[in-house]
């Protein structure tokens, strides 16, 4: 790719990204862009999961049974969506030096995947007796922070790899 000397002048800190991208992963780039494929479409999974709770919430805080059955197809299509994203990502093989990023995005997805059961159990429960159960309620909320926690500290991971 050749850069033309007014586009250096105009992005300057643009182009030195790419080129020091592209230097520091020239042996791991089809890895670097087929993870980042596969996190994009995590980002619009979680987009989509978070929009649907937001919208969803007020109604289910009022217990309506409507309400709760819609969240629980949603948390069950990211959960479906998520246990895509996660076969696809054991697909990659990861570079040696991406190796501590790789099983930490792996955590996370298997994270995500298992709460989204608990919730769903959750919620099940909530429709079945009109009570959810604390104990399962909390394990939820805690794998969800944990895969939250995972994806971020892979996020600063990667862009220390890839800088």
């Amino acid at each position: 790719m050749k850069i033309s000397r007014p586009l250096f002048l105009i992005y300057p800190g643009l182009i030195l990204t790419l080129f020091l991208t592209t230097v520091a992963c020239e042996s791991s780039s089809p890895y670097v862009v087929e993870s980042h494929t596969i996190m994009e479409k995590r980002n619009a999974v979680m987009k989509a999961y978070n929009d649907n709770q937001s919208t969803l919430g007020p109604k289910i805080r009022q217990g309506d049974a409507d309400s709760i059955k819609l969240l629980i197809k949603t948390i069950e299509e990211a959960g479906k969506n998520t246990e895509a994203l996660r076969v696809e990502w054991l697909s990659l093989t990861p570079p040696k030096k991406f190796l501590e990023f790789h099983l930490l995005v792996h955590s996370g997805f298997n994270n995500f995947v298992e709460a989204t059961r608990v919730q769903i159990t959750v919620f099940n429960s909530v429709l079945l007796t009109g009570q959810a159960n604390g104990i399962q309620a909390e394990r939820g909320s805690k794998l969800l922070k944990t895969s939250n926690d995972e994806f971020i500290e892979a996020m600063y991971l990667f862009r220390g790899l890839t800088q």
